[in-house]
């Protein structure tokens, strides 16, 4: 049977675009001004949505869907490539 596929955007669906703003440095907040998700390590710096990170596991967790994370057209593959 052929797994379903299940794209999955992080930017306020996984992960709390706003919190990862407020915590970039004032420095790089003025060069990123108003390009804020270009910064190399925007997403280390957000806060996941509560149970965000528990909805995704349970999708992933007997492979019956093929889970890809998004972000600005950038998709990541969850779990195992079979």
């Amino acid at each position: 049977m052929a797994k379903k596929i299940v794209y999955v955007d992080m930017d306020n669906t996984i992960v709390d675009f706003k919190s990862g703003i407020k915590r970039l440095p004032k420095l790089d907040i003025k060069e990123y001004n108003g390009r804020e998700d270009e910064h190399p390590h925007i997403f280390t710096l957000m806060d996941p949505i509560k149970d965000s990170i528990e909805s995704v596991k349970e999708l992933t967790k007997n492979m019956i869907y093929m889970s890809y994370l998004q972000h600005l057209g950038k998709m990541r593959m969850l779990g195992n490539k079979k």
